[in-house]
Formats: structure tokens, sequence, C-alpha cells
């Protein structure tokens, strides 16, 4: 989502150097595209572009950045999401101010994917990315399972099969619209999505099986429809029953809705209204958006839709798919000022995980953070980095 946590500036921390890489070794190409450069540190930093980008599971092209730590060799994983509107971090920059920076994680022993979501900046998002035919239904398809989020593991594959990622050491962290992302592949673990909306074991494009280790998502989403058009029938103390976040309907929050849609449609590349029944955000900020009666034909639609492909909750409780199973462990925050994505949206699945999956390691953190009215204090946002 829009950031008004980049205000803040960088945090100190105190980091793991790891020892230098080799003097003159060769660097590698990150997917065999990107050129890696080593810096000061040993640590070696891949920076995509237009040029470079990777295609994606369906030709979708991607534009990554990769960071490496000193040491050769397959290295943990973490795949960092970022906001609604946004794109892919340069090397030393946040994607909030509690997130460590790519830099920092390498530095830790770790390698870094950071990507920008498909529609949004050099992904086909930008005007001067949206070449044909590869950016032709490039849009952005509101952190569909069966795309967005397929398109991080089919990047995780490519580099695990490179030799430079360990293919089940995968961390996947994010805030916001990407905190959504994260709390999604912790929930699919092991599998992907289909495009027919099935699930299939998540194994490398060479066949190699891959998972994720551990998750923290923070200030996301589990449910677009509730927390977009909360209903008010969730009670903290209760596990949340089928179909409740949408029966009856809610109230759609005007403000944040109408702020979003029109942010995305400025910085990112939406489908044709009419186009694509599955991604069309036009048609469906005016489904909405056009109040009372909610019960007809086109949010029914909507409803669906979202079931099926916009929300982990349906994911953990067999709703959108049969057959669900246990999550990756997960660190799940939120701030209670958060207007936008309340702590109902980590409390409601955290319960749902306990009931369902009791022995899942699972931890919660709340304090005054995250979209507005959030505060940020410096020392909430210290405990939680």
């Amino acid at each position: 989502m829009w950031s008004l946590l980049r205000r803040f500036g960088a945090l100190s921390a105190v980091l793991l150097i790891a020892a230098p890489a080799a003097a003159n070794a060769d660097q590698p190409k990150a997917f065999g595209l990107i050129p890696c450069a080593a810096q000061a540190d040993g640590t070696r930093f891949c920076e995509g572009s237009v040029a470079t980008r990777v295609p994606s599971f369906d030709g979708q092209p991607l534009d990554v950045n990769v960071a490496l730590p000193a040491t050769d060799g397959p290295a943990p994983l973490v795949l960092i999401m970022h906001g609604y509107g946004g794109s892919k971090k340069a090397f030393d920059t946040r994607e909030a101010a509690w997130l460590p920076t790519a830099h920092e994680l390498a530095q830790r022993g770790y390698a870094v994917i950071n990507a920008s979501d498909r529609g949004f900046g050099d992904s086909c998002g930008s005007l001067a990315s949206r070449t044909l035919p590869d950016c032709a239904t490039g849009w952005v398809r509101l952190m569909d399972t069966r795309y967005e989020i397929r398109d991080f593991q089919h990047l995780a594959g490519l580099l695990a099969d490179q030799g430079l990622a360990q293919p089940t050491r995968v961390g996947a962290i994010g805030e916001s619209y990407g905190g959504g992302s994260s709390i999604m592949l912790a929930t699919l673990k092991d599998r992907i999505m289909k495009t027919d909306g099935t699930l299939a074991p998540w194994t490398s494009p060479n066949g190699t099986p891959m998972a994720i280790a551990g998750a923290t998502p923070t200030i996301p989403w589990s449910d677009l429809i509730s927390s977009l058009t909360p209903n008010g029938r969730y009670l903290d103390y209760t596990v949340p029953k089928p179909k409740q976040n949408f029966t009856p309907r809610g109230v759609q929050k005007q403000s944040f809705v109408s702020g979003l849609y029109t942010l995305g449609n400025l910085s990112g590349f939406y489908s044709p209204p009419g186009v694509d029944h599955d991604s069309d955000l036009t048609t469906w900020f005016g489904v909405t958006s056009s109040g009372e009666p909610t019960n007809t034909p086109p949010y029914d639609d909507l409803i669906s839709t979202f079931v099926r492909y916009h929300g982990a909750q349906y994911v953990l409780d067999g709703e959108a798919v049969p057959n669900a199973e246990a999550p990756a462990p997960m660190l799940l925050s939120s701030g209670f000022t958060d207007d936008l994505f309340p702590p109902a949206e980590t409390l409601r699945f955290a319960t749902l995980v306990k009931s369902l999956y009791p022995k899942v390691p699972l931890s919660l953190m709340y304090f005054d953070y995250g979209h507005m009215r959030g505060q940020n204090k410096q020392a909430d946002v210290d405990l939680l980095r």
C-alpha cells in the first residue's frame, strides 16, 4: 500500500558480517541474465533492468534484483514483497522501517529476491517497460494466488536450480500488500496454485521440491473481502466460521478503496474493463462502490472470485480448495491503530491456524504502527526489527 512509512529514516542494526568472497572469483549471473557485482564487504548485488527481466512461469517478464552473501554455494533465501503501487527496492533501501534491506540480509548470509509484482514497476507497470507482446496481458491481478504468488515461487525455484538458493529454506517477508503475499506463501508452504485453481506440489523448473520455511507478514491482509468491506461479524474470542466474513455483505472502506484504486491505476497497469474477468479491477471498483443492495449477481461473482484466488484464510480453511494443509511457521504483526488492515486480519487467521493445526509455531505482535492512523513509534519498530 502507499507508504507513510518511508518518511522514517533508516534504522541502525547490529549485523553479522559474512567472510569476504575469494579474490577475483567469477561472479554469477542471477537467473543467467542479471550480472552480479561484488561489494566492498564481499556481498554481491545483481541489479535487474528492463533489458534483463526474467520470464515467469507463463512468460510474464519480471524485473528482479538479487542479493547474494559473500560465501559461495546455496544460501537460505528471503523473498521481499513490496506494498501496493510500489516496486522492487534498491540494495540498501528498506521496504518498510521495520524490515531489513537486501544488503543487510546478504551480510547475514542470505540470498535475497526483490522483485516488482506483475503490473507494477518495470514488470509491465511503467510505460517504458510495457513492451509487446510480452506485456500484452501483464496487468495487476491483485495478488492472485495463481499469478503474483506463483511468480515468486517460480523465481525462487530458478535460483535454487542455479545452485544459489536452498530449496526448502525459503523465507517470505513483506508489508501491507506484500504482507498479504507473504501470508499466502506461508499458507501454501510447499504447494502452488495452478491457473485452473487447483493445487499441486511446488517444485523448481528442474523438479526440485521447494518449500517456505517461515514468514513474517507485517500489517497484512488475510482476506481482502473482510479488510476492504468488513461486516463486523468476527469476534476476537471465537474461531471464524465459513463464509462469516461476507455473510451478510459488509460496508466498503470508501476512502481507502478509492485511494488504492487510484494509486494502482496511476502507478501500474490495470486490465481494460471487460477484458479479463478474474483481474477486472475497474469493474470490481464500480461494483463495490455502487452501494446497496449488495446481494446482486455481480457482487456474488466478485465474492466468489476473491474467495478462490485472493485470500489465505480460504486456502487455509479449505473454502477455496479441498485438502487444506498446515502452513509454515509465522510471526504475524498488526497495528492496533491501523484502519486499513486492522488486527482482525492477523488474529482471525492465527486463531484458525491454532484451531486446525495447534502444533504449527506461530507468534503475534501488536502495537501502534502500520497504515493510517498508525504512529510507527520508534521503540515499537525497533522491537519488531
